[in-house]
């Protein structure tokens, strides 16, 4: 006599009910790990950033996409371009003059006109992200290993 084989399905509404569920979670994985990533980047990048204004300029937010989630760091100080990129010398023309004040010399000088003689780029933000590029690797393998753990 032959062997009884008995096949059961799950219905299709409650195969999707799981799947959104899990869908649901994963994004809100997703969600923490782009902020956790945020959080880390910024606080190395004030670590890393010269000057007294600069560090406490930068933000983040985060966007969602269809294809996921998007990080966008931001800094508030109009003057980071002159930091990260070289800049060569030039002329600065005072409207209708400049006042500087020297600290080294200690003096205050008012001119029409000085030479800036430039300055060499920075690339702080590099190093920030080489800072914290193994924690990234990090998050990223607690959440994959979150991922496993949803779809068991």
């Amino acid at each position: 006599m032959g062997k009884l084989i008995s096949l059961e399905t799950v219905g299709f509404r409650d195969a999707l009910g799981k799947f959104a569920k899990a869908q649901k979670e994963v994004v809100r994985i997703n969600r923490e790990l782009v902020r956790e990533a945020g959080r880390l980047y910024i606080g190395s990048l004030r670590d890393e950033a010269p000057g007294e204004r600069l560090p406490n300029s930068f933000s983040f937010k985060t966007f969602e996409r269809a294809t996921g989630l998007d990080l966008r760091v931001y800094s508030s100080d109009p003057n980071i371009q002159y930091v990260i990129k070289e800049t060569a010398p030039h002329e600065i023309v005072g409207a209708p003059y400049l006042a500087f004040f020297w600290t080294k010399v200690g003096k205050k000088m008012v001119l029409r006109r000085v030479q800036h003689p430039g300055t060499k780029a920075n690339p702080f933000h590099e190093r920030a992200y080489t800072e914290v590029e193994d924690k990234f690797v990090t998050l990223i393998n607690k959440a994959g290993a979150r991922f496993l753990l949803i779809f068991r």
